[in-house]
């Protein structure tokens, strides 16, 4: 090839080599000679396949061209020049014109190196003119053969391509309308696609070369590279061309040049060209063809690798034929490795991946093969990738073919590096169904045997990594969890694997949760700003949150449509398990257990990123229907702590711009409503015809309304809109969020109130009853326990379940509960800022617009910012609560923040009320001025206060807007904004009536003068008023009428009078003229007045007495308005106006009795004549007996009374007959006032017309002139007055002790002290002395039968408050705390109280002059002194020797002067804050504590350096100190506090390890120690009243004792001090004793410590109480003990809990019988099977056990309570299977006849009371064969027929220091039934005695252990036997031993440390393998020195015996079950 390229070099010097391209033809030279004409036609003979012969386009070309002549022999040559006008000559269908053709092609092809140019252009004029005439066979045979190469032409010749060209086009325009081709332009074209590529590349042969290779149906675009130049023709799928409209071609050289294939080319007409395809009915030859071409060609090639671009090009065409693609795929990785054929091996790659198919089966092991490829050149790898993505791109289905190979290939050994990648371009290409096959994928690989979970984890993981989490986790979590059930391979799966595959699909998902938190998210996620400046995070965490909400959509309705079709029998604990996890709930270890992701690091934050997602509805839908239906194995309760949890932790994200909880489906709520509902047991049948209560658990009943609650306020449009109002419980918690308050009734009861209260009581008595009786019908079917409210289980737990009927009162939890929620989630707000429906406007209407809202202030205040999305109402709230503080906090300083707030808001409100431009602003502006208006009359005082000052801000000026600066305080203008301003506003047209009809009410309820007088001004000024005065009128004379007290000041004030007399003077003169009368509400109260001029008003009765009142004011002529009111109603010298009813004209009195009587107290003549006109005798009389008449009017009546007696004189006598002494006297003192008349009534009266009265009498009415006196009706009277004198104390004892006189003595009481007050002191000091005799029952029961005149007389009493005498001030004092008084007395007493000034201290002058003392001392830097003083002074009062009054200022100053409290005088300081008090001192039992000790001490603890605490402490526990001085409970308190110092652990961590080492933060020295313990003694004796038999210490002292001795050797030293004091004859030995015990429950390790463990058993009770350290751990061991199951298994564990107990029961016997209890329940109910049951179950064994414990625990289990219930469980055993034959149960008979005889040999009279019951039973064994010659059961036999005696010993004596002897040996075996074993034993018998002895005693024990007992000294010696057999056989026999007997286990340690030692190795390693199963079983002393000696022994010895003999003791040493305690 290189001399080649050098020879064209060579012949071409002149011309550069550039760069050649793939696609260049390399010219090699010029044609050297000719090829012969048989040859060059022979080259186109070759025959057409017969297929092909029935479908050329021509009839004439049916015929094969191998039938036709050779084109060479039937040529006819001719001229160039004459080849033209030859053919036309000839015509077209002509066999000549054939010849001549060929001739001409002849020529070409014997010259094709230079052709001739009139050849050339005779054939291309002839081609465009005739082209059909070149489609003859031989003339195609011609042309073909002008494209193949000439063997005779050299290679090294360079080639001309003009020839090849001109065929090429005149070959495709002969054969372009025909639809078939024939295959020999296949087989040219792959001989020179194989040789040169002469004419394949050109482009000029394009046309025909691209209809050649539609053969192939190979699919090339524009990507590949073979295609890259520009296409400029029209390409068709098929058919022929339209005939061409130019010129074909285009001929632009010279003939001069023709012979130079680069001077000359043809150009095609492109856009005429056709392609199609030519060979649809040929493929399967044309097929063959190119496969035998390639195979022929491959034939010859020894190495593949070594192959030829033209190869590979050639290859490229073809790759559409599955089977040349199967022929290259193989080696395809080798050639891309060639750099010669690398980028023809691309395209060839390229090519290949364009043409496959998923669906061709061939084409799979093609893709299989191309996934094989591995290359690394970074190049190759790019095309690689890129050509990957071709072929998905090319079919769907290679995708899944795709997917499968690399997922497997990356889970193998051999993994291809580009797997990553690839998969990066799969999903890519098509996310979805990517996620699709790889779930599927991971499916099949999770029903293999093998688990791939750990592996799929990993793998999904990168997968992730490797997409930058641009992963669908949705659309691969929905393929993943799909109903497997169609799968075959999952119903032939196990159920085991079934589980395990689900729980794995759990599992991923929860992974693909987790892997959604990008970093991205974590970025998001962990900013400190704010959501709203985040918008790119925001919408980050969105998508987050949007996707993993569907995921556990999707994969909670998983659970509940498929889950539990594929696993019906899942267990709870899995399915709960798999929700847990699926919606992030589970555990963290849950999710990382697999392969320990997510990292530690990394895990909490992942999880409460998963954890803190939205939830959608179908989500809690599902959970709650699972909980619901009783296939699922969720209860209800759990699945609505789901959903608990997941709407919590939804409501609880921090973005405002997420809807975090949508929920619209209304299914939801009966969803909730029917989750709490009780349901009994369905096994339980209630009476017939009762129908159960529908009832509701508590808990969840509670739980659902706050869920509802939650998704209400999150959703308030969709969901709370339509139930708010449908369930009350649910809109009063609305109602509590959204005001805040939570009280029950809530706020906007209202009127309500007390009818809910009651409703409420109602339903609870209802629902009590309903339960109860449920309940009671429940127990009836089950227990037979009648049932009540002390015993009722369902009573605190069911709630009525009436979700629509009245709203309940929430328990406390709840209401807390509501608080946290609705503080942590603003439910309150959501629901205040929603306007459709407007849930605040709804509140605020239901309240009341009258009434104050607090909480509307408060809510305005956390929504500030968004005050244009509030309700007026509350805007206008916030006002209101402001304004009354808003100017103050100025001046006070307060925060502007505050101030800023209150003139936003004020500004607002005013611009609401100035833009009214249109309609909705103007409804704005009216509800703010209504809203004010309507609280101006509320019945609050303040309210009204507020609204008034509100208005007065908001209706300033509104050109200044200065509210604030208003001095709101001035009486100038201070209702200038409702007099002026308001009638300034655009809008006050519309809201005039709303401000007339708030003030009409406003003036009924106003108590404010100022307040009325402005209102009636406005109301009288207003153009409503004048345009229709009667409404306001009929009000204004409502208030005038009903308000007397307001009426007085109102007519007070000379401007309202005026006013108001104007107004009716001219409301008289409007009803006068009208000619339409007025309309009146209420017609039955209208009244037609009638003068005599003959006008008619009707008018209000209420109008008309106004009037009266009006005009009954004084000085009514100053009035103009007046008198012409006057002159109206009362013209001069004319009748009176009469009054009828419009209706029916009945007279009708216009003036009441009152009114008349007002009149007649004015001095007005007119109104004096009417008011006595018509008027009878009677009412004359009444009138007369008044009070305060003028004597004007006192003379018209006296007139008138006589003018009736005149008339009637025995009438007038009749009336004035009862009450004729009285109007005697009353008219002698009218005379006396100047009244005139009255003689005839004087005559009636029998009395002289000038009859002079008594001296008295005149006194008292000059008393009554001067103002003096009272006016009282005994002033009148001539008898003389009662009155009290100065001895109180008689008083009191005979008018206010005795009933009958009390009344009497209080009146009189009253009368003395109104008229000297100086006997209040007596009277009070004499009350005081009553109060503390024995009158003081009698006493408070006279005053409190006549409270009101007592109360009268106490106010009296306290009359001058504010210089109140001291015996007055004890009075009130001791009456305030008296029980049981009238309301009146108390009210009165508190009220007294409550204004009482403090009492001057007799104190106060040594006060101060202590305090300058003390200042002078501080001044003259003399601070101990003041402290000595202090001191001094505060022990002196400590001791009782002076007040505690004093007490305060002294430890004041104290605090002051030493703020460390023991610093300057510590010795003193001491006694005062550790000394006992007086009350300790003289009575031990009182314990006197002042609370001046106390807070020093506080202050000693917290204020104090901790090195003055330590100095502190040990003062008090030293030797030098007595510790009798000290108060116990003071200073063990304070060590308490001292140890649990806060600012100890401040820094440190506060999770203390289970197991760590406790600090010792005292640091006592032992002496210091055994003090403590002292004053623990101390404390306990003082506590039992002095007696120290009786004393009992507490148990927290002894905690504090166990922390003063955190090292080992302080508590043994005071475990041996207790001791010695405790077994001495000393007052504190039984205290010091008990104390001991106490220790040791909590301490059992200092049993070891004592020498005589005895003391313990005289107060065995005391170790039964209070807490033990061992009680953990016998529980569990009795727990496994009792867990009764058939099995190995529970051998196994029973072995080692036994093992366990009886180690216990050895050791610590007393405190193992704080569990005979559980042993006697242990044994109950569990005999009543059959025996086969009893032992299969292994209840056998457990008696057994529990029988080999209950005889490690005698004697001391005698008395225990529960022992008599273990025996009898014992005899229930013997009495039901006593029968059986098994050795097993004898021998447990046998065991438990001798412990009950061990009970009778103790403790008789109790054995006997035990076991009489059972004598028939007993009888009955020892007549058995098999017992009869038990010594035992006959014993006990006899003794069951012994008569009782009395009881000796109780139960109760355990309390005693009764100590039971221990029990006699049992003598199974005796020494001479021993004696020969005991021989072989010795140490001199031969070794094979000792073996067979050793034998025999392993066959004996294992029925008798107690054999062993004989020969433990024995064993000891033979473990040291130099014979192995020996030596194991000895161990055996010692752990059998042992474990029966743990007692004894001690006695081997010293043996076995022999052993260890022993110099022969096999000795020492027999030891070492049994030194575990022997430390088990000992002490914690003992096991410590053996596995310490083991230990060593082993360390220093490498070897597998020893190596397995350490790990044994390792496991000895950490094991758990036997606790360091023990």
């Amino acid at each position: 090839m290189d001399k080649l390229r050098a020879g064209a070099a060579g012949k071409r010097p002149g011309k550069t080599k550039g760069h050649v391209t793939p696609f260049d033809m390399i010219p090699l030279g010029q044609k050297s000679g000719e090829v012969s004409k048989s040859k060059l036609l022979a080259a186109a003979s070759k025959p057409e396949p017969s297929s092909s012969a029935a479908f050329l386009g021509r009839k004439s070309q049916q015929t094969p061209p191998i039938t036709q002549a050779k084109p060479d022999e039937t040529a006819i040559e001719c001229k160039p020049t004459e080849l033209y006008d030859s053919i036309v000559a000839e015509g077209e269908e002509n066999d000549k014109t054939d010849k001549l053709l060929c001739g001409a092609l002849k020529q070409l092809h014997n010259h094709r190196a230079k052709p001739n140019q009139h050849v050339v252009l005779t054939l291309m004029v002839l081609a465009k003119q005739q082209p059909h005439i070149f489609s003859t066979d031989s003339v195609t045979a011609a042309l073909c053969s002008l494209l193949k190469r000439d063997p005779s032409i050299s290679f090294k010749a360079k080639g001309n391509a003009i020839v090849p060209v001109l065929a090429c086009n005149m070959l495709y325009w002969a054969h372009a309308d025909e639809e078939n081709w024939p295959p020999q332009f296949v087989e040219i074209y792959l001989d020179d696609s194989l040789g040169e590529r002469i004419w394949v590349d050109r482009p000029d042969c394009k046309p025909f070369v691209d209809n050649i290779l539609t053969a192939f149906n190979t699919k090339l675009t524009p990507k590949n590279p073979t295609m890259l130049e520009s296409l400029s023709y029209n390409v068709s799928g098929g058919g022929a061309s339209s005939s061409p409209t130019h010129n074909p071609f285009h001929h632009t050289s010279s003939a001069s040049d023709l012979g130079d294939d680069t001077s000359v080319s043809f150009s095609l007409a492109l856009s005429t060209v056709t392609v199609s395809r030519r060979y649809n009915f040929q493929l399967d030859s044309v097929e063959q063809m190119v496969m035998d071409k390639l195979q022929e060609h491959m034939a010859k090639r020894q190495h593949m690798e070594v192959v030829s671009k033209q190869f590979l090009k050639l290859l490229t065409t073809a790759s559409g034929y599955c089977s040349v693609r199967l022929l290259f795929v193989a080696k395809l990785e080798i050639w891309l490795q060639n750099p010669k054929l690398m980028r023809v091996a691309q395209d060839l790659l390229l090519s290949l991946c364009l043409n496959c198919s998923g669906l061709n089966p061939n084409d799979k092991d093609v893709i299989v093969a191309l996934f094989k490829i591995r290359v690394k050149n970074k190049q190759i790898v790019s095309h690689y990738l890129a050509c990957i993505r071709e072929l998905l791109e090319a079919d769907e289905s290679n995708l899944r073919i795709a997917m499968t190979h690399t997922i497997y290939n990356e889970l193998s050994a051999s993994r291809n590096q580009n797997n990553m990648p690839i998969l990066s371009i799969m999903f890519q290409q098509d996310p979805d169904r990517a996620s699709q096959f790889l779930a599927d994928i991971f499916l099949d690989l999770l029903m293999s045997k093998e688990d791939y979970l750990s592996s799929l984890r990993g793998l999904l993981r990168e997968i992730v990594r490797t997409l930058r989490h641009d992963f669908t986790f949705h659309s691969f979590c929905v393929s993943l969890m799909g109903d497997y059930s169609t799968r075959p391979s999952f119903h032939r799966l196990e159920l085991v694997v079934k589980e395990r595959v689900l729980l794995a699909v759990t599992d991923l998902v929860a992974v693909c949760e987790l892997l959604t938190i990008s970093p991205a998210v974590r970025e998001a996620s962990a900013s400190s700003m704010s959501w709203s400046d985040r918008r790119k995070d925001i919408a980050v965490m969105q998508t987050f949150w949007t996707q993993i909400a569907k995921i556990q959509r999707d994969a909670v309705n998983w659970l509940f449509e498929s889950f539990i079709l594929m696993l019906p029998n899942v267990e709870s604990q899995n399915f709960i398990q798999c929700l847990y996890k699926l919606v992030m709930m589970a555990q963290s270890e849950h999710y990382s257990k697999v392969d320990n992701w997510p990292a530690e690091a990394d895990r909490p934050a992942m999880l409460r990123l998963a954890s803190e997602t939205p939830v959608l509805e179908e989500t809690i839908i599902h959970i709650l229907m699972m909980g619901m239906e009783s296939e699922y194995p969720l209860k209800a309760s759990d699945a609505l702590d789901v959903m608990e949890l997941m709407v919590n932790r939804a409501a609880a994200l921090n973005s405002n711009n997420y809807p975090a909880l949508v929920i619209e489906n209304l299914d939801l709520v009966k969803l909730l409503l029917a989750v709490p509902v009780y349901y009994h047991p369905d096994n339980i049948i209630l009476p017939a015809g009762y129908k159960p209560p529908h009832l509701a658990i508590l808990s969840m009943y509670w739980k659902s309304w706050l869920l509802m609650l939650i998704i209400a306020a999150f959703n308030p449009v969709t969901f709370a809109k339509h139930i708010w109002k449908l369930y009350p419980t649910l809109e009063m918690m609305m109602e509590m969020v959204m005001t805040n308050v939570y009280s029950f009734p809530p706020v906007t009861s209202g009127d309500a109130f007390e009818r809910m209260n009651a409703q409420e009581r109602q339903i609870i008595e209802l629902e009590k009853h309903e339960i109860l009786e449920f309940e009671g019908h429940l127990a009836a079917a089950t227990s037979k326990v009648p049932i009540t409210e002390s015993n009722s289980l369902l009573l605190s737990e069911l709630i009525s379940m009436n979700a629509m009927g009245p709203a309940r009162r929430m328990p406390p939890k709840v209401i807390e509960d509501l608080k946290s929620l609705n503080s942590s989630l603003h439910l309150g707000h959501m629901l205040s800022k929603s306007r459709n429906p407007d849930f605040l406007l709804e509140v605020i209407q239901k309240q009341g617009t009258t009434k104050a809202m607090p909480w509307l202030s408060e809510l305005v205040e956390s929504s500030e910012g968004s005050l244009d999305v509030l309700p007026i109402q509350c805007l206008c709230e916030f006002l209101l609560t402001s304004s009354d503080d808003s100017k103050a906090d100025e001046q006070k300083g307060k925060p502007a923040q505050k101030i800023a707030r209150y003139d936003r808001l004020l500004h607002r409100l005013q611009t609401i009320i100035q833009q009214t431009n249109d309609s909705d602003g103007e409804a704005a502006a009216v509800a703010v001025i209504k809203y004010f208006f309507e609280r101006l009359h509320s019945p609050s005082a303040m309210t009204r206060n507020l609204a008034i000052k509100a208005m007065r801000a908001m209706f300033v000026d509104a050109v200044t807007q200065q509210a604030m600066d208003i001095d709101i305080n001035t009486q100038v203008d201070e209702f200038e904004w409702l007099l002026i301003n308001i009638a300034e506003l655009k809008l006050f047209p519309v809201i005039a009536t709303v401000i007339q009809e708030s003030l009409h009410e406003a003036l009924s309820v106003e108590m404010k003068i100022e307040v009325i007088t402005a209102y009636i001004t406005y109301l009288l000024e207003s153009q409503l008023y004048r345009k229709e005065p009667s409404e306001t009128m009929l009000v204004l004379s409502e208030v005038l009428c009903s308000r007397s007290s307001l009426r007085k000041q109102l007519f007070a004030n000379k401007e309202i009078c005026k006013l108001l007399l104007t107004a009716y003077s001219n409301f008289m003169e409007d009803a006068v003229t009208r000619t339409v009368a007025y309309e009146w509400r209420d017609k039955s109260s209208s009244v037609m007045v009638q003068w005599h001029s003959g006008q008619v008003v009707i008018l209000h009765l209420r109008i008309v007495h106004a009037m009266m009142e009006v005009l009954s004011i004084k000085n009514l002529a100053e009035f103009s308005s007046g008198t012409s009111l006057l002159e109206h109603w009362f013209p001069a010298g004319c009748n009176l106006p009469v009054g009828c009813h419009p209706s029916n004209s009945e007279l009708t009195d216009l003036f009441t009795d009152e009114l008349r009587k007002k009149m007649l107290q004015s001095n007005n003549e007119r109104l004096l004549t009417a008011a006595v006109s018509d008027v009878k005798l009677e009412q004359l009389l009444v009138f007369f007996q008044l009070f305060g008449l003028p004597v004007s009017s006192v003379n018209a009546i006296l007139h008138l009374i006589d003018e009736h007696c005149k008339a009637d004189s025995q009438a007038v006598k009749n009336c004035v007959e009862p009450q004729r002494q009285y109007l005697s006297q009353l008219l002698r003192t009218q005379r006396l006032r100047g009244a005139e008349g009255g003689d005839s009534l004087a005559a009636v009266l029998e009395i002289g017309a000038s009859q002079p009265m008594d001296t008295k009498e005149v006194k008292h009415e000059k008393s009554r002139k001067s103002g003096a006196g009272v006016r009282t009706l005994s002033m009148l009277e001539s008898r003389p007055v009662e009155m009290m004198g100065s001895d109180t104390d008689t008083f009191v004892q005979a008018k206010l002790c005795k009933e009958e006189c009390t009344k009497e003595g209080l009146v009189i009481a009253q009368r003395t002290l109104a008229s000297d007050p100086s006997l209040a002191t007596k009277l009070s000091q004499s009350l005081l002395v009553a109060l503390s005799s024995s009158n003081e029952a009698a006493l408070l029961s006279c005053l409190s039968a006549f409270a009101s005149h007592t109360a009268a007389v106490l106010r009296l009493l306290a009359a001058n408050i504010q210089d109140l005498p001291q015996p007055t001030r004890q009075l009130f004092e001791a009456l305030s705390s008296l029980p049981d008084l009238p309301a009146v007395i108390v009210n009165t007493v508190r009220s007294v109280c409550s204004q009482l000034t403090p009492s001057s201290d007799p104190l106060s002058s040594s006060e101060c002059e202590f305090n300058q003392q003390m200042i002078k001392l501080c001044l003259s830097n003399e601070r101990k002194k003041a402290v000595d003083i202090c001191m001094q002074q505060a022990l002196l009062i400590q001791n009782g020797g002076s007040s505690p009054v004093f007490l305060g200022l002294l430890i004041d100053w104290l605090e002051l002067l030493d703020p460390e409290i023991t610093n300057l005088s510590s010795d003193l300081q001491d006694k005062l804050l550790f000394g006992k008090s007086v009350g300790e001192t003289e009575n031990s039992q009182a314990k006197v504590c002042l609370a001046g000790p106390a807070y020093l001490r506080s202050l000693l603890t917290h204020h104090t350096r901790w090195s003055t605490i330590r100095q502190t402490i040990h003062r008090l526990l030293s030797e030098e100190q007595c510790l009798s001085n000290w108060c116990p409970a003071s200073v063990l308190d304070f060590l308490v506090v001292c140890i649990g110092h806060p600012r100890l652990y401040q820094g440190r961590e506060q999770k203390k390890p289970r197991k760590g080492q406790v600090e010792d933060v005292l640091c006592l020295s032992p002496e210091e120690t055994q003090n403590v313990a002292r004053l623990v003694c101390l404390e306990a004796t003082q506590a039992a009243g002095g007696g120290s038999a009786t004393a009992i210490p507490d148990a927290a002292r002894v905690s504090l004792l166990l922390k003063c001795c955190v090292e080992e050797s302080s508590l043994k030293s005071l475990v041996e001090h207790l001791e010695y004091v405790a077994t001495r004859s000393v007052p504190d030995s039984v205290c010091c004793r008990r104390l001991l015990i106490l220790l040791y429950a909590q301490q059992p390790k200092l049993i070891h410590w004592l020498g005589d463990t005895t003391i313990f058993y005289k107060d065995v009770s005391l170790a039964l109480q209070g807490p033990c350290a061992l009680d953990p751990e016998v529980h569990s061991a009795l727990t496994t003990l009792s867990n009764v199951k058939a099995g190995k298994k529970y051998i196994l564990s029973s072995s080692d809990a036994n093992l366990v107990c009886r180690r216990l029961a050895s050791h610590h016997p007393l405190l193992f019988l704080r569990h005979v209890s559980t042993l006697s329940s242990l044994l109950s109910g569990r005999v009543l099977f059959t025996y086969g049951e009893f032992v299969h179950q292994h209840y056998l064994n457990l008696h057994t056990n529990v029988l080999g414990l209950i005889e490690l625990l005698q004697p001391h289990i005698y008395l225990h309570q529960d022992f008599p219930a273990i025996i009898d469980a014992y005899f229930t055993v013997i009495k039901v299977h006593g029968e059986e034959n098994d050795d097993t149960l004898a021998a447990l008979f046998i065991k438990f006849a001798t412990i009950l005889c061990n009970f009778f040999s103790s403790l008789p009279d109790m054995c006997v009371r035990s076991i009489i019951k059972y004598k028939d039973l007993l009888s009955v064994l020892q007549n058995n064969p098999k017992y009869n010659k038990n010594p035992s059961l006959k014993a006990l036999a006899t003794a069951s027929y012994m008569p009782q005696a009395k009881e000796s010993v109780s139960t109760t004596d355990m309390t005693s220091s009764f100590i039971l002897p221990p029990p006699p040996e049992n003598l199974t075996f005796t020494n001479e039934q021993l004696k020969t074993t005991l021989r072989k034993l010795g140490k001199d018998s031969p070794t094979d005695d000792t073996v067979s002895a050793l034998e025999d005693l392993d066959a004996t024990s294992k029925k008798v252990i107690e054999v062993l007992s004989r020969c433990l000294d024995d064993f000891k010696h033979l473990i040291l036997s130099l014979n192995q057999q020996v030596r194991d056989s000895s161990y055996k026999l010692i752990k059998r031993y042992v474990r029966h007997n743990p007692r004894v286990a001690g006695d081997f340690l010293t043996p076995v440390v022999a052993c260890l030692d022993h110099e022969n190795a096999d000795v020492s390693n027999t030891a070492l393998s049994h030194v575990a199963d022997l430390a088990l079983v000992m002490s914690e002393g003992d096991r410590k020195a053996l596995l310490d000696k083991a230990f060593t022994i082993a360390a220093l010895r490498n070897s597998s015996h020893v190596m397995k003999s350490i790990q044994e003791i390792i496991k000895v040493v950490s094991t758990n079950v036997f606790s360091s305690q023990s």
